[in-house]
């Protein structure tokens, strides 16, 4: 008899309900890696435009705040100075400042023990970052040219499908990650088996697991996405050993056929 095979748009559904990995497992390892591979693809289009909208709005907060600047020639103008100190962080941006050299970051080092130095004036730029000191004229980079309004209307709206298309690669590359993290957690998958004395072949274990994995990222996906909270990976993967063991308490062997142990069968 034809074993029944699942719908590919409904696998996901299902994978939710314990009682159904019966029938989930039966399906061909190519079909269940195609559903996982297009919901990373649907998870990382998602993220993408999340992370363009925050480009997007990282863009207006720019518009609004930033005193425009202009950067080229290698000389830089400011309409107004900034600076900043937070956190061992200290950020001045001045165009009334020239010639800032190694010493002057060395001596903001030593007066305050910043941990991270940017100072950019009108004809040089110096930074302090990781025990490391770095200054330069920026004559040394007068090819390039920026200002508020190129960054606004060019640069950033540049960046946007470079930055979604970078996020999407990165959930893509991901289902390789998946499917190691699920073949090291079939071995929880077994012992569970065993322990529930439920005979199931390693194959089927296995992709069992790997659809088990599936509810607890989406519900983490979709908890990340609209609140600030984020899921520890051990919660996470405790949370799927714990959804293994109700796939398990709930699997009926074929003819109700008890799991006999290989132990047990030796004389």
């Amino acid at each position: 008899m034809e074993e029944k095979k699942t719908n590919f748009f409904c696998i996901p559904v299902f994978s939710f309900v314990p009682a159904k990995y019966k029938e989930l497992v039966k399906n061909s390892a190519g079909k269940i890696f195609g559903v996982i591979l297009v919901m990373f693809l649907l998870f990382g289009i998602i993220s993408g435009i999340n992370v363009a909208l925050g480009v997007g709005e990282f863009a207006d907060v720019v518009a609004e705040s930033c005193p425009d600047f202009e950067l080229s020639n290698g000389s830089f103008s400011i309409e107004a100075p900034f600076e900043m100190e937070q956190d061992g962080m200290y950020i001045l941006i001045d165009d009334r400042i020239s010639n800032v050299t190694e010493d002057d970051i060395k001596d903001l080092i030593r007066e305050n023990f910043y941990s991270q130095i940017i100072v950019l004036g009108s004809d040089s730029f110096g930074m302090y970052n990781n025990g490391q000191i770095q200054a330069f004229d920026l004559d040394q980079v007068s090819d390039f040219s920026i200002s508020k309004i190129s960054l606004i209307n060019e640069i950033i709206p540049a960046f946007k499908p470079l930055i979604f298309g970078a996020v999407v690669l990165f959930y893509l590359i991901y289902v390789g990650f998946y499917y190691l993290a699920a073949l090291i957690m079939s071995l929880f998958t077994m012992i569970i088996c065993k322990i529930f004395k439920k005979d199931i072949e390693s194959k089927e274990r296995f992709r069992m697991t790997v659809l088990a994995k599936l509810p607890v990222f989406i519900v983490t996906f979709v908890i990340e996405l609209v609140s600030p909270l984020s899921i520890n990976i051990w919660i996470g993967a405790l949370l799927v050993i714990a959804f293994t063991v109700a796939i398990v308490a709930m699997w009926k062997d074929d003819e109700n056929q008890q799991y006999i142990s290989s132990e047990d069968n030796e004389f």
